[in-house]
């Protein structure tokens, strides 16, 4: 099987930068920025990749106005733990993620981020874990994020912890010939 790129995206957190090389294009936008593109792929921000490769609970722990609460879900033959948090800031609470965790393996197979309305904003589904040193990290991420309106599937031939970078590792040149495509800035 041929292996394709399909882009390429860096980030300093308040811009990012996307080469397609099979469209030639590269898009130059604010991170921040809501997506509203009609096309999908152009609506995918640096953001929604970290929140999917990462469950950090801790903002939820150390904020007195969040609660958690456990329940258990079964799925076909599977049963999970599902970890709710919720904001309880503002007069109407807040539901603001879920994480399921496998009661098999104790493995995060899921996490949904919710949007202000209670509706699911994105799902993020973990599968094919291995050990990386001490840590176990998921062979395949997908990602489907419905306000934005594409999916995303990530899968690792081979990933490393704690490497360390060089600085122009996140450095992306437009390339030659391709087309510049400046999205609108965000609010």
């Amino acid at each position: 099987m041929a292996l394709a790129t399909v882009f390429d995206m860096v980030s300093d957190g308040s811009q990012y930068r996307v080469s397609i090389p099979l469209k030639n294009k590269f898009i130059i936008g604010d991170a921040r920025a809501a997506a509203t593109n009609k096309n999908p792929i152009l609506n995918l921000r640096p953001q929604h990749i970290v929140n999917a490769l990462f469950v950090d609970i801790t903002p939820y722990i150390s904020n007195p106005q969040m609660r958690s609460t456990l329940e258990e879900a079964f799925e076909g033959r599977r049963s999970y733990y599902v970890f709710s948090f919720i904001d309880v800031a503002e007069q109407e609470a807040q539901l603001v993620e879920k994480l399921w965790i496998d009661r098999s393996d104790l493995q995060v197979t899921r996490k949904q981020i919710f949007g202000k309305d209670g509706k699911v904003d994105t799902d993020v589904q973990y599968s094919g874990y291995e050990l990386q040193g001490d840590v176990a990290f998921p062979g395949v991420i997908q990602i489907q994020n419905l306000t934005a309106d594409y999916s995303l599937k990530m899968t690792f031939q081979k990933t490393s912890v704690n490497e360390t970078l060089p600085a122009d590792a996140f450095n992306l040149e437009q390339p030659q010939g391709a087309e510049l495509v400046q999205q609108a800035e965000g609010p």
